[in-house]
């Protein structure tokens, strides 16, 4: 066995064999994650095109779009940057390549499971966060067990003294992402794979907010913030511009950003305090983020030129413009009254998509395009294709962003405008949708633009790899193994007839005390999680611990077991998608939508749907407003009254069977089960087995219950004109009464007496 000596200084071989597997997996998913994208504004602008397949309906297929660019896209561009930059900073392999490739395989297969059951109606109600709790647990386990362990273990035995910057960046997303997925997917398992959510009413909201934010935050633009530290000057050949910058870059944001989760819930029912804390520090997080656009800027100081020769730089050059306007659209996202004109828009989805492809999807091009000539030992098979690709990525990155910004506009003002008797200027709702189809044919145009270049960057990957004739080979490298020094510094005061005040003022000036705790990543991974933490326990948890949530003596009362289904069914069709259901305190959306949403309406919503967007109206005063057979109209044909709805077609639930049984054992908890009608093993050893089993009188009320508030509503249908059966189902017996008792619940207990609530008993 070789010394410790000689350990130290022995030669390194770099593992790629997982950057390569990653860095061809961003592309593949990269592909999907657009033909995903094309696919969702397709279904918007044909609403027919699809119509009685409902496994290809628009609520089942919007969640694949996001979830796909964030986890398959966005998270392989990101494991490729860190597996291959942290090696060359830290002068050491990667702690286990088993790990690694275990990473890969079971990233890739979780990845594929979302797809598969958001396809199937098998979700959650939560922005990123749709996917069942096994799932979930599968995310927390990979992230923490086959990334975050990994990375912390391969800074642990690195051969530099201290960490650069990037590594700050890196381990920063891989401790908070893990703890914000699990904090933020709490939940109870049910049958199967479904789930209960532990919060509702206004805290549900307040933490699918955080959890929104937050994760947005921490894994698509810190980790990616860190790879353009270590890119950048690799690519360009020249030191960052300012290591202060990027010390108050990263520090401002571990500090700022846990207080700005708030900011898509302006005007919404929360605490007064949340909202007024993410305006104030959505202003402040604007000038550490600048720190680090700064410093991007001026890395290509004097490599102008470079930018039209070499197929990498011009990518991170447009990915760090894009950071730029982001930095700059969050300041006014933090704005209440910008955000009372933009929210609910499609400038929110403009947001995501300079956000997704923009700043991340040009820099991961770019990085990989770096990387494929030194992790595949060969020549760029085709530099010509890689500047074509350019084009096409920046083409479509313009005609993908730019017409949704102007639609989000557009909207805004027509839902919102007034005219000079101060009534609604525009008050068909849909007329804003029908002039933003232009908008949305136009983005649709840029995607495919920017999927031809994916395309071409796959081929050239692909012939690449195939000309390589080391492909299994790795750089050496010798370096000696970090050792342990002393954290003390001096100041130039020293010995100075001075106050120790002064003194301990300059040695922070010198920045030398950040240099000591970079040789720690312990500590910044510890400072970091209190940061975020500490600033989300004091957002939330007042809210969580003081707020009355379930009202006990109230005109708010507990959903019926048939409105229990029909939400279950207007969360599976994924109208929360396209359906808000929370109306402001501005004069426009009163005057549209009736009177604003107020907290207590929200109390038995778990977990709540506000919503984050708006294709169809708000639902939030829908119950009563139209007859019910107007709703089964609607579901069977949402265009027999407005031809220019974008909503598809429902019209499988009016031939889906209502299980009645089902229904009820899913209204009854363990809790409210009368324990006098349980049998105890005894009673049951003496049991008729000819007998057929006692039904909970708690289920049997239920069933009933919602049996008669069905006939209900289908003799309402009837009495219109409806059908009594709908092929061998009575109208009462079908999918689409479940729905419409949900949808005729909504609003309507703001209006109703009083009455005594058993929600606590």
């Amino acid at each position: 066995m070789e010394s410790a000596a000689e350990s130290d200084h022995a030669a390194i071989r770099y593992d790629d064999s997982p950057i390569r597997l990653f860095g061809l997996a961003t592309l593949v998913w990269g592909i999907l994650t657009v033909a995903a994208g094309i696919f969702d504004v397709c279904l918007r602008l044909y609403p027919e095109l699809f119509q009685g397949v409902y496994e290809l309906g628009y609520g089942r297929m919007q969640p694949l779009y996001p979830n796909l660019a964030i986890f398959g896209f966005v998270a392989n561009a990101l494991f490729t940057a860190v597996y291959y930059s942290t090696q060359r900073l830290c002068k050491t392999r990667l702690w286990s390549k088993a790990l690694c490739h275990l990473h890969f395989l079971t990233w890739q297969a979780i990845v594929f499971a979302m797809l598969w059951t958001l396809g199937h109606g098998i979700k959650q109600p939560r922005l990123l966060a749709e996917a069942e709790w096994p799932l979930d647990i599968a995310v927390g386990v990979v992230w923490i067990v086959c990334f975050a362990l990994n990375l912390f273990m391969t800074v642990a035995n690195r051969r530099e003294q201290r960490i650069y910057i990037s590594i700050w960046f890196y381990l920063a997303s891989a401790v908070t992402v893990g703890a914000i997925y699990a904090a933020g997917n709490i939940a109870s398992p049910g049958e199967g794979w479904t789930s209960e959510a532990m919060l509702g009413g206004v805290p549900s909201a307040m933490v699918q907010s955080w959890y929104h934010q937050n994760l947005s935050g921490f894994l698509l633009m810190m980790p990616m913030i860190g790879a353009m530290y270590y890119f950048l000057p690799k690519m360009t050949g020249r030191p960052i511009r300012s290591y202060r910058l990027a010390v108050f870059q990263f520090w401002g944001f571990v500090v700022f950003y846990g207080w700005t989760a708030m900011r898509p819930l302006h005007y919404a029912p929360i605490p007064d305090l949340a909202g007024s804390l993410a305006v104030v520090f959505g202003l402040m997080l604007w000038m550490p983020q600048w720190g680090g656009v700064v410093n991007g800027w001026f890395a290509f100081q004097g490599h102008w030129k470079r930018l039209a020769s070499e197929p990498c730089l011009p990518f991170m050059f447009v990915s760090v413009l894009c950071f730029g306007l982001l930095t700059v659209a969050d300041v006014f996202a933090s704005l209440r009254d910008f955000a009372a004109w933009t929210q609910y828009t499609d400038w929110a989805s403009a947001h995501r998509e300079l956000l997704v492809y923009g700043f991340n999807g040009m820099m991961a091009l770019g990085i990989v395009y770096w990387i494929m000539p030194r992790v595949l030992r060969s020549d760029l098979w085709s530099p010509i294709a890689a500047k074509a690709h350019f084009g096409l990525a920046l083409a479509g990155l313009l005609l993908l962003a730019t017409p949704l910004f102007i639609a989000g506009l557009m909207q805004g003002t027509m839902w919102m405008g007034l005219d000079d008797s101060g009534q609604l200027a525009h008050p068909e709702f849909i007329d804003a949708l029908t002039r933003a189809k232009p908008m949305w044919f136009a983005s649709m145009l840029g995607l495919g633009l920017f999927g031809v270049g994916l395309v071409l960057q796959l081929v050239n990957f692909v012939l690449t790899w195939l000309s390589s004739l080391e492909s299994s080979a790795g750089q050496e490298v010798v370096g000696p193994k970090a050792s342990p020094t002393s954290e003390q510094f001096a100041s130039s005061l020293d010995g100075a007839p001075v106050l120790a005040l002064a003194v301990g003022l300059d040695r922070m000036s010198t920045f030398e005390w950040h240099q000591a705790w970079e040789r720690n990543p312990v500590r910044i991974c510890l400072v970091v999680l209190v940061c975020l933490f500490g600033s989300s326990v004091l957002l939330v948890g007042p809210t969580l611990l003081f707020a009355n949530s379930i009202p006990t003596t109230s005109n708010f009362q507990p959903y019926t077991p048939l409105e229990l289904a029909g939400r279950r069914i207007y969360v599976r069709e994924g109208c929360y998608n396209c359906h808000s259901q929370t109306v402001r305190p501005l004069v426009a959306e009163t005057k549209r939508y009736g009177e604003y949403s107020q907290r207590d309406e929200f109390a038995f919503d778990n977990p709540i749907l506000w919503g984050v967007r708006r294709i169809g109206p708000d639902l939030a005063r829908e119950g009563g407003g139209k007859p019910s057979y107007w709703h089964w109209q609607h579901l069977q044909n949402p265009r027999f009254e407005q031809k220019e709805s974008v909503m598809p077609s429902f019209e499988y639930l009016l031939h889906e069977r209502l299980d009645f049984d089902q229904i009820a054992r899913f209204a009854v908890t363990p809790e409210q089960s009368d324990p006098i009608s349980e049998t105890t093993n005894q009673d049951k050893d003496q049991e008729d087995p000819s007998e057929p089993a006692s039904e909970d009188p708690m289920v049997a009320e239920a069933k009933q219950s919602a049996r008669l508030q069905a006939e209900r509503i289908s003799a309402d249908i009837i009495g219109l004109g409806g059908p009594v059966m709908r092929g061998d189902l009575m109208t009462y017996d079908t999918k689409a009464i479940a729905l419409i008792a949900y949808l005729q619940r909504l609003g309507t207990d703001l209006s109703a007496p009083p009455q005594k609530s058993n929600a606590g008993n």
